[in-house]
């Protein structure tokens, strides 16, 4: 539970700010569970929020995410379900203020769902194969916007890989929307050739070719070849990277990951086509959970006790789950998603630091338009948002923790000019009463500053407290 206190519960600009007391009630179920056949992430929360002078706004938010993988028959049919429900945010130039308890006009909550039935087998001893579908469905609260449907088939052929190896592949994608008539489509085959000199390196070659209709029945064809490697030259240092030459231009897909015992690197760039339904299932900028998990794994080897430590020291430290907003916004379109990101984390006995840089941009590949549905590039091709944000938590004692963090984000857009530029710092003192209880203290400082788009700018202050107690 937890109580704000804010001087401007509806982010409106100065002379129109109204302060209130909200109270955010949040009942949690978290449940991880692994069998012979079945593997199971489940979480979910609804967030009652009452208003002390704004009745009529009280409302439920909620957060779900869920995971599933089952062998429904052994070694041959698996089924894979995703579910989330999320706060996400309708365009990019709006607040992307995360706190449920002010009303931002900018969020919308937003729903996702993801069936995957495969099979997968063997030809002799030698080649393997899968045939998969993959459909999401993603919609959003509001009637301004439409819902999508994405649906992926794909399959392979593969030979072992020792010191050379080959792979052929096939993908199909369906993108759909209530909103506009036309389906987009994109088809592609590749080719692989694979090669390790050593074994810590593996070389590879694509060649392949696409077909991708995007714009009013017009099917662009071109071409795919490129390469890449993957070298893990120690246990603890990995470095990845694809290049591939696309009817966009050249995708990127690089990542380096290292770890010492204190610490956890990660640097990742990578530039392709994209969706909503897609970018909706992916993860923000600035993942603590997973920082902290690359620390701790020298330290604690089972991945259970492991993930159990991980959400102990994000508790008990009032660290956030991910040091970015989520950047995916609504849109119809096929864009071209470019996204570097940056982060450490460094885990030491009184004092953790958690940092993370990023760059996205977003530049619209596909033109469907339909009258009267919100969409993120119904005025601009593209935008382009920088980011960092800094969480730095201090064991004052062996029960208590002062936590600080700070973010920053600024959004542009191209040709027509807008502008948003978030600030925000929060500072929480979090005390542990008992194993299974915390309370908690803190104070939390908002500027948004907006040029286009619609938005207004706005400054937040807000006093927070409450507690958490696990059964």
């Amino acid at each position: 539970m937890q109580e704000t206190l804010t001087d401007n519960v509806l982010l409106q600009p100065t002379g129109q700010a109204q302060s209130d007391l909200v109270s955010d009630i949040a009942p949690y179920i978290r449940i991880n569970g692994e069998g012979d056949r079945l593997k199971l992430n489940f979480y979910y929360s609804p967030h009652l929020l009452v208003y002390a002078n704004n009745p009529d706004l009280d409302t439920i938010s909620n957060n779900l995410s869920a995971t599933s993988q089952a062998e429904l028959i052994k070694n041959f049919f698996f089924f894979d379900a995703n579910a989330l429900v999320a706060q996400n945010f309708v365009s990019p130039f709006g607040s992307t203020q995360t706190d449920l308890a002010v009303v931002n006009q900018n969020r919308v909550e937003t729903y996702g769902l993801q069936a995957s039935p495969y099979f997968k087998g063997t030809f002799g001893p030698e080649i393997t194969w899968q045939a998969r579908n993959d459909t999401t469905w993603a919609w959003t609260s509001g009637s301004a916007y439409g819902n999508s449907t994405s649906t992926l088939w794909s399959g392979f052929l593969q030979t072992p890989v020792r010191t050379f190896g080959a792979r052929i592949e096939y993908r199909r994608q369906d993108l759909s929307s209530s909103a506009y008539p036309q389906t987009l489509e994109t088809e592609a085959s590749r080719a692989y050739l694979y090669f390790v000199p050593i074994s810590s390196l593996k070389l590879f070659a694509i060649g392949g070719y696409e077909d991708n209709n995007y714009n009013a029945g017009q099917v662009v064809s071109n071409p795919i070849y490129g390469g890449g490697f993957e070298w893990r030259p120690t246990p603890r240092t990995g470095l990845s990277a694809r290049v591939e030459d696309r009817y966009f231009g050249t995708g990127y897909n690089v990542a380096f990951d290292h770890r010492t015992r204190l610490t956890a690197w990660r640097l990742s760039y990578s530039r392709d086509a994209s969706n909503y339904p897609q970018q909706l299932f992916s993860l923000p900028p600035g993942n603590t959970a997973l920082l902290l998990d690359s620390e701790l794994l020298s330290r604690i080897p089972d991945p259970a006790e492991r993930a159990a430590a991980v959400q102990q020291i994000i508790r008990q430290s009032g660290l956030p789950p991910f040091l970015a907003a989520p950047q995916s916004v609504f849109t119809q379109q096929i864009f071209l998603a470019e996204r570097a990101e940056a982060s450490v984390g460094i885990l030491g006995v009184r004092n953790s630091l958690t940092f993370t840089a990023f760059r996205t941009r977003q530049q619209v590949l596909s033109s469907v338009t339909a009258p009267g549905i919100s969409d993120v590039f119904a005025n601009e091709n593209s935008f382009t948002t920088r980011g960092l944000s800094v969480a730095l938590a201090h064991s004052a004692t062996a029960l208590s923790t002062i936590t600080g963090t700070y973010s920053y984000s600024r959004t542009i857009a191209s040709p027509v000019f807008s502008e948003s530029t978030l600030n925000q710092f929060l500072v929480r003192w979090t005390r542990k009463l008992s194993p299974k209880t915390n309370t908690f203290l803190g104070a939390r400082f908002v500027r948004f500053d907006a040029a286009g788009a619609g938005f207004g700018g706005y400054r937040e202050e807000a006093l927070i407290a409450g507690f958490d107690h696990i059964f």
